[in-house]
């Protein structure tokens, strides 16, 4: 520390030494009220001094340009024309401009896609504060449905946000209607969802952090200190990035994100092409709380013949009546499908005795068994996003590709 720092800390502890001492003078003597009316005249002692590193950062969460004072982060007044930390001086509106446009700028490869499961990606973004969209792959959800990333042939429709913060917390948005519009919240998820997910999260950290200090496309911060463009490694603790004033990067240091493919993704199996003869049949029992309970059943068949041609397939309805409902691809594709049966078995009625077969032409066997957690013992549906999963995954086991005998009329 430096000897002119030394002796301004000498002198205030000789200040507070002294306050201390009226204070208890004016205690003893009942004169205590009087010391507000001095101490009103001392400047005040509230003010941290930076330490010897001069540790100049970013929040990310707020978007302050901040110092570290040795025990927290201290926020700088960007209105200031200037601002000295130790030996550096600098225009803080620029430098926090710095910051955030480093930290939200562009990233190898540009946006992240990761593979959660055969008919689900995420989307990961490059804001600041984390959003991840779990999006359905294109050849999952009916192809009347417009294509926005065709290079990675997936869909943004029915996509499901996610946050993750800056200690690794991933929380899932759940959207309510109130009498004032829609409102979104976020909740954690639970330790059984994280089992599937953290090994995307750690992808995610890894992808979002890739240019930070040692890590695989380390860039450099350039700031603008005095008169001079100094370069500096950055580095993250939670929420905050930071540079070290007095460890700039030495000269002749290359960067690692001169090296374009510096941060390497799986490749996701392009299968937009591929197609599936499967039905999928839920049988249950109709049980109207007016009226008499039957048997119904609704049913998926297939878009296509053996030869990859396209029939008028698609989902109909077949009520305890025996009455028919066709569903229009345009209205009502497999996962759209999927999320209505769902629904109906959970609105105020007592539809059971639930079974779900899944199959290729008429080889209809055995019911597939089913978790309680998802369908109970009597057949009563329990889980609705579950069973929706549970259902996209045991299907899309049948996706295969087009042998060469089987002309595809798809396009």
């Amino acid at each position: 520390m430096k000897k002119g720092r030394v002796a301004i800390n000498k002198l205030i502890l000789g200040i507070v030494a002294v306050v201390v001492l009226i204070m208890v003078i004016m205690g003893v003597t009942g004169q205590f009220n009087k010391f507000y009316f001095w101490a009103d005249l001392f400047p005040g002692f509230e003010e941290d001094f930076p330490e010897e590193e001069a540790i100049l950062g970013y929040n990310l969460e707020k978007g302050e340009l901040s110092y570290y004072t040795g025990t927290k982060w201290k926020e700088i007044d960007t209105s200031n024309e200037v601002f000295v930390l130790g030996d550096y001086e600098f225009y803080p509106p620029e430098v926090k401009n710095n910051f955030r446009e480093f930290y939200i700028g562009e990233r190898r490869p540009e946006r992240l896609v990761l593979e959660v499961s055969k008919f689900k990606v995420w989307v990961v973004s490059a804001m600041s504060n984390n959003f991840i969209n779990e999006i359905l792959k294109s050849n999952y959800v009916g192809a009347d449905l417009y294509d926005y990333h065709k290079d990675n042939k997936i869909r943004r429709w029915f996509a499901t946000m996610l946050h993750l913060d800056y200690s690794g917390v991933l929380s899932k948005a759940v959207s309510s209607d109130t009498y004032d519009g829609t409102t979104t919240d976020f909740f954690r998820l639970t330790s059984k969802d994280l089992k599937i997910y953290n090994p995307l999260i750690e992808k995610a950290n890894s992808w979002r952090d890739q240019f930070l200090k040692g890590n695989v496309c380390e860039k450099f911060l350039k700031l603008k200190i005095g008169d001079r463009d100094i370069n500096y490694h950055v580095e993250r603790i939670e929420d905050h990035i930071y540079v070290e004033l007095t460890l700039p990067v030495y000269l002749g240091t290359s960067e690692k994100w001169q090296n374009e493919s510096c941060f390497s993704v799986p490749e996701i199996k392009d299968t937009s092409d591929w197609v599936n003869y499967a039905t999928v049949e839920f049988n249950y029992i109709e049980d109207p709380v007016f009226g008499i309970k039957g048997d119904a059943k609704f049913v998926w068949t297939p878009l296509i013949d053996k030869f990859g041609n396209s029939t008028t397939g698609g989902w109909y309805r077949e009520n305890r009546k025996s009455t028919i409902t066709q569903f229009p691809l345009s209205f009502l594709s497999f996962y759209e499908g999927l999320k209505f049966f769902s629904k109906e078995m959970n609105l105020g009625e007592n539809d059971h005795g639930l079974k779900v077969y899944i199959y290729e032409g008429e080889n209809k066997i055995s019911p597939l068994r089913v978790n309680e957690e998802i369908i109970n013992s009597e057949g009563y549906l329990m889980d609705e996003d579950l069973f929706v999963d549970l259902i996209m995954l045991k299907y899309n086991e049948y996706l295969k590709e087009l042998t060469p005998e089987e002309p595809s009329n798809l396009k």
